[in-house]
């Protein structure tokens, strides 16, 4: 698993198909035949992977929750973790280099 920084720019993986219904994301990821479902504060984040850094995305979310920035980003950091796992996201390669 690569380390995760605050700088690190996590964007959606192209391959999936998604929707926002009802305030949350459903994401299917066709050819792992798999479909996930985000809460609210997930679909959050998922909406702000679009080239942002880490610590924008939980800055953001620090200012919309009412959180401390730095559990945002603790947060946010274990949340990506996982979807990197689930291959649902990638590191942007424009970002690291």
């Amino acid at each position: 698993m690569p380390v995760l920084s605050p700088e690190t720019v996590i964007v959606r993986n192209e391959r999936l198909a998604w929707r926002v219904l009802e305030g949350e994301a459903v994401i299917l990821f066709p050819e792992a035949g798999t479909l996930h479902r985000l809460n609210e504060t997930g679909t959050q984040t998922w909406e702000r992977l679009d080239g942002r850094s880490l610590s924008t995305i939980a800055a953001e979310l620090a200012t919309e929750y009412r959180v401390d920035v730095d559990q945002a980003l603790r947060d946010l950091e274990d949340l990506v973790a996982s979807m990197l796992e689930a291959d649902l996201v990638e590191i942007s390669e424009a970002a690291a280099s």
